[in-house]
């Protein structure tokens, strides 16, 4: 069985079990293929040599996305396992964790890995620097912590994450919303994401969202008064 599951043209994600502080969060990593057929890994994730033989059948990985400070554990093996890939960081990530491979900052318009139809966006006024991704062709957004969906997990899971507002629910956690210093910048980047057509969600903890996204999104910013 594949661990590579298609969710759009051209776009697939590799779900894999990640837990911190025993807190059962999962971890998604997307992949984007380009017209050369080479692939854009978004937020790489802890791959056996099984899941990379997969990969590297779809093709040559050739970026590799740490999309926010956070996630970028996994990044060192990507960088070992797709030697030819450009890697690129999230604001201050290379500042804040020394031991990271060489990479370009995602923000400063180095956005060379786009594909034709990938755009992307760093939100603003927030201290996780998010970069989130539109995919057009698919109608995909494609985020990290942006948003949580986590429908399962042990006692433990549940009872922390619905202390910090990120169980049972489609939308920001509390511990998200804390990091943004600059309301006005944050919600303009916002708009601007909210202006992109799209219907399916991609997140990295908890189920994509198939269908009606962008009113989700929409609506779960405005409960948190955004």
């Amino acid at each position: 069985m594949s661990h590579l599951r298609l969710v759009g043209p051209n776009i697939w994600v590799i779900d894999r079990p990640h837990a911190m502080m025993g807190i059962e969060l999962g971890t998604r990593t997307t992949l984007v293929q380009r017209d050369d057929l080479s692939l854009i890994m978004i937020s790489p994730g802890p791959f056996t040599d099984e899941i990379w033989r997969e990969i590297h059948s779809l093709g040559e990985v050739s970026a590799l996305i740490a999309p926010n400070i956070h996630h970028h554990l996994f990044m060192k093996d990507a960088a070992e396992r797709a030697p030819n890939a450009a890697i690129y960081l999230a604001k201050g990530l290379s500042e804040k964790e020394k031991n990271l491979p060489t990479g370009s900052d995602i923000e400063g318009g180095r956005l060379a890995f786009l594909a034709p139809d990938l755009h992307a966006i760093t939100l603003q006024g927030t201290a996780t620097h998010e970069t989130v991704f539109w995919q057009a062709r698919s109608k995909t957004l494609i985020t990290t912590d942006l948003v949580f969906n986590l429908q399962e997990g042990g006692l433990w899971t549940r009872a922390v994450m619905k202390l910090n507002d990120g169980y049972g629910k489609f939308g920001p956690t509390k511990k998200f919303l804390s990091t943004i210093h600059d309301k006005k910048a944050f919600r303009t980047t916002l708009d601007q994401v909210l202006s992109w057509d799209f219907d399916q969600i991609i997140m990295a903890h908890g189920d994509i969202i198939a269908s009606n996204g962008k009113k989700l999104l929409t609506r779960a910013f405005e409960e948190a008064d955004f």
